[in-house]
């Protein structure tokens, strides 16, 4: 007995077998391993929320400055259609006064060519009353001098007869044939007088009537002229009409071009968005999966871990409750013990495998509630972009009932301070809608709204006023790599052809075509004529 004793081990090793208390305690265990996994959830959660809320401010600032840049384009369209109709209005009065000028220097012509004729009529009819009067006088001072030669021959014949009664009596006969004579004279005077009075008359005819036939022609010319030129005139607007019109149709052409090129424009861009949004929401869903799958299998090794634990501690107590037994002889009352022990592991596991359904149900509630945000996310980035869209299309007209629905918890939870800024004075009383007149009296104001598109460009904003452009922190030459490759890859395919990488070495500074060529063939390690992202990366962190 004293060999046994000395043999038997210390008392303390054995375990205490499980207790109502242990039960309770395993309970609260879980309670708290489940409350547990629910903070871990909202925890991973919150990292979605927070990149869906960035992603939303980040489009709702960039559909801000799209409308901006709709307001100064806008601004500018409305500013040439006033001037060329202040241009056009210019032009037309223009033609009308020159018009007016060349229709009243017609009108004067034409009264010139009129008081000309008449004058010349009134010359010649002046002319004509001189003449005739030149002829009446001449007739009467001839009348005049045959009387007085009369009466001083009579005279003479009077006093010859008187002084020479004899001598008449005697040369009465030669008196009557010089009488007969002179008679003969006179009368042949006044023939060739009366004949060169009538040549006279003839000739101030001749030329009354030529004066007549040179004012009718100068008349005929003048009207000849005046047609011509009403045709030339009436000839001139037909074709100044005609290239008004063609000139009107090319315009309206130009514009509707204009439209069907920006509707096709509008239409490639938000196929790119939405293929970029649906490429965006598959990199999260491989991101959330493969970040399940690894906390999954840091479980499920956690799990496997703690079981082989308490396997191990479990058959080492078992083989000390063995030697205690055999030593003390109390065989029965340890395989009670074991038995309690066993059913104490047997909960445990159940416990375990609780612990991992939960964990499951767990990760689909994760996946759902990431599913909801997302879908949400989108439905109200659509809406947002559809609203942003319809202020777009409707920037210029003064009433409209357009308005962009800000949901609250996007409202609470922005962090830019731009775009918060931006909002609070959109919407100062907080209601979550922003109407276009709310918005273009609050664009319009921004100091970029006046600059040209280079100048905003170049980050030239007021201090006084917020810019609608985030301030970017430096990068480093691995990340300027990068984003210089996203850049480039306008289709969001995830690789560059050769053409498009030499475009980014340019932007680089790197010149050299054999230095391009190079660094080509350095990152085509697959040789497939293009540059995927990863083979891209491995250079850029290289560097």
């Amino acid at each position: 007995m004293a060999d046994e004793e000395e043999l038997a081990p210390a008392p303390a090793v054995v375990p205490a077998s499980p207790s109502q208390a242990n039960l309770q305690s395993s309970a609260s265990k879980s309670n708290l391993s489940q409350q547990s996994s629910r903070r871990n959830a909202k925890a991973m959660l919150k990292p979605l929320k927070e990149a869906a809320q960035e992603e939303y401010e980040k489009c709702l600032l960039d559909e801000i400055m799209k409308l901006q840049d709709t307001l100064v384009i806008q601004q500018a369209l409305l500013n040439e259609e006033r001037q060329e109709a202040e241009q056009k209005a210019l032009n037309e009065r223009r033609a009308r006064t020159a018009a007016g000028e060349k229709a009243s220097r017609l009108a004067m012509l034409e009264a010139a060519a009129n008081n000309a004729q008449a004058e010349e009529a009134r010359q010649i009819a002046k002319r004509r009353e001189a003449a005739d009067a030149r002829l009446a006088q001449r007739e009467q001072e001839a009348q005049r001098e045959r009387a007085v030669a009369a009466h001083k021959k009579e005279e003479q014949r009077l006093l010859a007869a008187e002084m020479h009664k004899e001598t008449m009596s005697r040369f009465a006969e030669e008196m009557r044939q010089q009488e007969a004579a002179r008679q003969e004279k006179n009368a042949t005077k006044e023939a060739a007088l009366n004949a060169r009075f009538e040549e006279e008359r003839r000739e101030i005819a001749a030329r009354n009537a030529k004066k007549a036939d040179d004012a009718a022609a100068k008349i005929d010319r003048a009207f000849n002229q005046r047609q011509q030129l009403s045709m030339e005139q009436r000839k001139v607007f037909h074709e100044r009409h005609m290239a008004h019109e063609a000139r009107m149709a090319t315009i309206a052409e130009a514009e509707e071009q204009r439209k069907r090129e920006l509707k096709r424009r509008a239409a490639e861009k938000r196929e790119c968005i939405e293929k970029a949004q649906q490429q965006q929401q598959a990199r999260m869903e491989e991101r959330r999966q493969a970040i399940l799958h690894k906390e999954a299998q840091k479980q499920a090794e956690l799990d496997r871990k703690a079981v082989e634990i308490d396997v191990a501690r479990y058959e080492k107590q078992q083989q000390r409750l063995l030697l205690h037994a055999a030593s003390r002889g109390r065989v029965d009352h340890r395989m009670e013990e074991l038995k309690a022990k066993m059913s104490h592991l047997n909960q445990t596991m159940e416990e375990r495998y609780a612990k991992v359904e939960e964990f499951e149900r767990q990760k689909e509630l994760h996946l759902r509630s990431a599913q909801d945000i997302a879908v949400r996310m989108g439905l109200e980035k659509q809406s947002m972009h559809d609203s942003m869209r319809r202020m777009r299309q409707q920037a210029t007209k003064a009433r409209t009932a357009e308005r962009l629905d800000v949901p609250a918890h996007i409202r609470a939870n922005i962090k830019n301070e731009q775009l918060r800024s931006l909002l609070d004075r959109m919407d100062a009383k907080g209601e979550g809608h922003i109407s276009l007149r709310a918005m273009r009296d609050v664009l319009t104001q921004e100091p970029s709204f006046n600059q040209s598109k280079s100048k905003r460009k170049g980050h030239e904003h007021s201090a006084s006023a917020p810019a609608l452009t985030t301030a970017k922190p430096k990068l480093t030459k691995s990340e300027q790599l990068i984003q210089a490759f996203k850049e480039a890859d306008k289709d969001g395919s995830g690789s560059i052809s050769k053409r498009e990488l030499f475009v980014i070495f340019k932007n680089l500074g790197v010149d050299q075509t054999s230095t391009r060529m190079r660094l080509f063939e350095q990152l085509d390690t697959d040789n497939d004529g293009t540059v995927s992202l990863e083979e891209f990366k491995k250079i850029a962190n290289a560097l």
